[in-house]
């Protein structure tokens, strides 16, 4: 008689666990034990209602919305100015996958600290936004390029973080070590305001400067977008002019 995988000392695959579970589950909800066949019962009912609501819904509008070309994020501009609002739920950051050269290649590791940014659009949608690696520009560090591309005046991103309109407080992150070289200067209609990104925060502080730019800020709010129709894998830039400027 052939030996079964336990008596080999084989682990079991998530599939057969499942499926060893779930039998289980039907034997418990035939029992003649009233608390445990209730039991078993509840937790096959909420497995039901949990496959009908991932179902899919063919030819509904939300299944349309999820085939745009052109998904906004104007829930960005609708949180506090150089607030990080929605950032827990509106934002997921990954390595990036191996990027593959040809079908005749390899696939290309890529470096462990590139990052690739999803952002959940206005549909409650996830895309891939951003890409987080090293800059084009020389002596620039890292840079933030387009995953997609994007047309004229469509919201990149927000750059965000603690803020003060005291200057001898912004010196003091000009020169700590964590904050130096992000300390973005805005002029607003109230004066000047000084803004460091923190943990939280939606990778705008990785666009490095550029003279003829391909997306500008709003000193208002923090709001990023794109100056010009940017192509995918595009790298994304700000003028740091007299209006606003980063220090370096």
């Amino acid at each position: 008689m052939p030996k079964t995988r336990s008596q080999k000392n084989i682990p079991m695959t998530h599939a057969e666990r499942q499926k060893r579970y779930q039998k289980n589950l039907l034997v418990q909800a035939l029992s003649t034990n009233a608390v445990t066949r209730r039991k078993a019962q509840k937790l096959l009912q909420r497995q039901k209602t949990r496959k009908k609501a991932n179902r899919p819904v063919l030819n509904s509008q939300s299944s349309v919305r999820q085939r745009s070309s052109n998904p906004t994020m104007t829930w960005m501009s609708m949180t506090r100015k150089f607030s990080a609002s929605n950032l827990r739920t509106h934002l997921q950051h990954a390595v990036a996958a191996p990027a593959v050269v040809d079908g005749c290649q390899l696939p290309k590791a890529p470096n462990p600290d590139d990052r690739d940014v999803w952002f959940k659009d206005d549909d409650g949608v996830w895309r891939l936004w951003l890409h987080r690696r090293a800059s084009e520009i020389p002596n620039s560090g890292f840079g933030l390029f387009a995953a997609r591309s994007f047309k004229s005046a469509s919201i990149i991103t927000k750059y965000c973080g603690q803020t003060t309109r005291n200057h001898g407080r912004s010196l003091k992150w000009q020169t700590a070590t964590k904050t130096k070289g992000y300390v973005f200067q805005f002029k607003d209609t109230s004066g000047d305001i000084w803004v460091v990104p923190n943990s939280h925060c939606f990778y705008g502080h990785y666009m490095n400067h550029c003279t003829n730019p391909n997306c500008e800020v709003d000193a208002e709010s923090g709001i990023i977008r794109a100056k010009i129709d940017i192509d995918k894998n595009t790298e994304m830039t700000l003028d740091y002019g007299t209006d606003y400027t980063k220090t370096w």
